[in-house]
């Protein structure tokens, strides 16, 4: 990071001190040369808020070239992904166009409970397998802005109650007929 190989570098940014332990434990497989792990404490590191990051080029400015969101793959973990993609949106709305968010994904049914009790093995499973988790946050400008301006907007409130609702009823006709729930 810091360097002029910054946009190689990824920075995971996990849900909590127990999340980034597995983190670490991840890249122990890869290793860490280019990869950090931060646990969200409400600082994004290396992002200036003055800047605008509209070009390629000042993304070289940038000490990570990704951003990689690692949380439990539960309601809690969806909604700190969810925060963390508005709070980038609503700063530094133009990095959501360069493929600078990705999210680390993990199985999402487990006999215990959130990343904190995964295993180092099961890290390193993750992280071996890297191409298999990573998801990148792909952009589609107005329905993007759309969606995250309902879901975080609060002057569209009553808005957002019409699309919970209408997701609700969605998914208990999925639930009746069978069907898995469709998340996104």
């Amino acid at each position: 990071a810091e360097t002029k190989n910054s946009q190689y570098c990824t920075l995971i940014v996990t849900e909590g001190d127990s999340a980034k332990a597995l983190a670490v434990a991840g890249l122990g497989v890869i290793g860490r040369d280019r990869y950090a792990v931060y646990p969200l404490k409400v600082k994004i590191l290396g992002l200036n808020y003055g800047e605008k990051y509209i070009n390629k080029s000042d993304l070289s400015k940038l000490h990570y070239g990704i951003l990689m969101i690692m949380a439990d793959q539960d309601q809690d973990g969806s909604h700190i992904t969810s925060l963390v993609i508005n709070f980038i949106h609503c700063k530094w709305p133009n990095l959501l166009k360069h493929d600078y968010i990705e999210v680390l994904i993990t199985p999402i049914l487990k006999v215990s409970k959130g990343l904190g009790t995964s295993t180092a093995k099961e890290a390193k499973e993750y992280f071996s397998n890297m191409d298999r988790h990573r998801i990148i946050f792909k952009y589609d400008s107005i329905k993007d802005d759309l969606a995250i301006q309902l879901a975080f907007n609060s002057a569209l409130s009553d808005d957002r109650k019409d699309w919970i609702k209408w997701h609700t009823e969605d998914i208990n006709q999925r639930r009746e007929q069978n069907l898995p729930a469709d998340y996104l």
